[in-house]
């Protein structure tokens, strides 16, 4: 048997299901079933998923570009060569939803600190921008979304283009640079600094506004807290009060992010001394736990979410011999990784004469 199906779709979709145009096939008997698969491998016959009729449609759980394959059997279980045909998943901003507060407060501020609102998801989405309620003025604005530790925005997850703000009062919505991935239960802050405050709308209430004693010269740090040109990577130290903001993000739903979880570097080496220090990043979307097999080591956190730099402390090795320890973290639905750290020992001194001089003697 020879059998080559005819496979169509668009060639972009704004929905995570597409629809197929065309699936058609021919066999010199008959062909007995049909089938779309994301995976180049030849599927065997007897696999799930076989249809007698040809599918209308192939729903995928995230966007990007794809590839899908279109394979055909016969009776005997003979399977067609496949046709493959890619689409991009562009999901639609009209299908978009917000989190956070969209009523008007009536209480101003000018305050010209750098503030962040906690938003949690109860699905899975990404993140497109962040809308905030102001009276109107001159001036640039950043915008920017960090991740939740222990109830403080912590490390930056995306931020916007420092961007003109409205001369009029209204809502300003700004795009992230990149849209940024959340799961399921996630909590992440929405973050904001004026560079001349046009006042922003608030009340009193909870979940609370954190505030950093950073302004417009500080920027949108990488750490919130920490002074950075620029939206910091790092929110740093901020307090929370029972003040709540007119500010608001927009997410698209339903988009499946896989959690992931990295460590670098794998391997860190000390030297041997009273407070013997280092630092490894965690690099993750999910929840996280840190084990270590040895008590000479100590690490800065025991568990934690998304990024983070972790920060180790080796007690003084008095043996002559180097040693070892594993840190282990363990995250959500993500395989280990580990942290081998290796400490140097005493280096014994010598005395004497250690070198080998050239005339020999026999004599007792």
């Amino acid at each position: 048997m020879r059998t080559l199906p005819g496979f169509t779709l668009p060639s972009t979709s704004e929905t995570l299901t597409v629809p197929v145009t065309s699936f058609t096939a021919t066999d010199n008997i008959a062909v007995t079933g049909y089938k779309i698969t994301g995976s180049s491998v030849i599927p065997d016959a007897g696999d799930a998923g076989w249809s007698t009729t040809a599918p209308t449609s192939y729903a995928f759980t995230t966007e990007g570009t794809k590839t899908l394959y279109a394979w055909v059997k016969d009776a005997a279980g003979n399977i067609s060569v496949s046709v493959s045909i890619q689409v991009a998943i562009v999901l639609s901003l009209s299908e978009a939803n917000t989190l956070g507060n969209t009523n008007v407060f009536s209480s101003t501020t000018t305050a010209a600190n750098r503030r962040a609102l906690p938003v949690t998801f109860s699905e899975p989405g990404k993140i497109q921008s962040i809308s905030i309620y102001h009276n109107g003025g001159t001036g640039n604005v950043l915008l920017g979304v960090y991740s939740d530790k222990d109830g403080l925005p912590s490390t930056q997850l995306g931020v916007t283009a420092s961007t003109e703000i409205s001369k009029t009062s209204g809502w300003q919505t700004v795009t992230l640079s990149s849209p940024v991935s959340v799961t399921s239960g996630q909590a992440v802050w929405l973050a904001w600094v004026f560079e001349k405050s046009p006042g922003v709308r608030y009340s009193y209430g909870t979940p609370g506004r954190a505030q950093s004693g950073e302004t417009w010269s500080g920027g949108m740090p990488d750490e919130f807290g920490t002074w950075s040109g620029g939206m910091p990577d790092e929110f740093g130290t901020s307090t929370v009060s029972g003040i709540k903001f007119s500010v608001y993000c927009t997410y698209i739903s339903g988009v499946t992010v896989a959690p992931y979880l990295d460590v670098t570097p794998a391997a860190i080496s000390l030297e041997n001394a009273n407070v013997a220090t280092g630092t490894f990043d965690v690099v993750s979307n999910t929840t996280w736990s840190i084990s270590v097999d040895e008590a000479w080591l100590d690490v800065s956190s025991l568990s934690g979410s998304n990024n983070e730099t972790v920060t180790i402390t080796a007690e003084a090795n008095t043996g002559t011999t180097p040693r070892s320890a594993t840190i282990t973290v363990s995250g959500t639905g993500v395989p280990d990784k580990t942290v081998t750290v290796t400490q140097n020992g005493i280096m014994l001194a010598t005395t004497g004469n250690t070198d080998v001089f050239s005339g020999t003697t026999t004599a007792g």
